[in-house]
């Protein structure tokens, strides 16, 4: 995490030609084993849709993880084209993340990374201690005046 130490940000899913990422972490050390994620993530291409959310990430090991809590899905911003979502419009998408991440509810959400080629990092997912490839992503380290943002 000495990047985020030094004002950097994550990039999930970055798309160099465009600079645009899938959604962009600040992250921000808490305790000597906690850290606070403050997560824009395009929920949403049509629109573009883009949810705001705050987690705390506990470090087990080399493992960075997270409880999944549905009742804290309640408190995410929601942005359609830059404009805060109308009441309805935050209810319909929260009721759908909610659906999403019932099946996980409670269970911890662990993320470990891997340095891969070009500047780009894996990042490898697990649930409840099961490795889950399905869920890992690339990631990078950006600058936040670089010009890199969350959209499509």
């Amino acid at each position: 995490m000495a990047p985020a130490k030094k004002g950097l940000l994550q990039c999930q899913s970055p798309i160099d030609s465009t600079k645009t990422c899938d959604s962009i972490s600040r992250v921000t050390q808490v305790s000597s084993g906690s850290y606070r994620f403050e997560n824009e993530i395009l929920i949403d291409a049509d629109g573009p849709v883009i949810l705001l959310e705050r987690a705390i990430a506990t470090v087990q090991g080399n493992k960075l993880c997270e409880t999944v809590r549905l009742a804290e899905i309640d408190k995410f911003a929601i942005f359609i084209n830059g404009k805060p979502a109308t009441s309805a419009e935050r209810a319909r998408y929260r009721a759908n993340i909610k659906e999403k991440f019932a099946p996980i509810a409670g269970r911890a959400i662990c993320t470990s990374v891997v340095p891969d080629e070009d500047g780009l990092q894996t990042v490898e997912a697990s649930i409840s201690g099961q490795r889950l490839p399905i869920l890992d992503y690339t990631m990078k380290w950006v600058g936040p005046n670089d010009g890199w943002k969350v959209a499509p």
